[in-house]
């Protein structure tokens, strides 16, 4: 969950710019790179409601996230 909350916060701040007032250098960081890579499952994840997730739903989603990050 806390894996979750972080990637949620990772890419509500990358669609709203608000990373960028911190980050004032021309090259992108990190964060900005693995949003980039992952925007996909981050938007998966962020529109996922997981506390009302069955366990086998949970389990599919893991698996979808999986082998969407393999494939890239």
């Amino acid at each position: 969950k806390e894996i979750l909350e972080e990637l949620e916060s990772t890419f509500q701040k990358e669609a709203t710019g608000e990373h960028l007032s911190k980050h004032k250098t021309k090259q992108p960081d990190k964060d900005s790179l693995f949003v980039q890579k992952h925007k996909s499952v981050l938007e998966k994840l962020a529109t996922t409601d997981v506390n009302n997730l069955t366990p086998i739903e949970a389990i599919n989603l893991l698996e979808e996230i999986r082998k969407e990050i393999n494939n890239q």
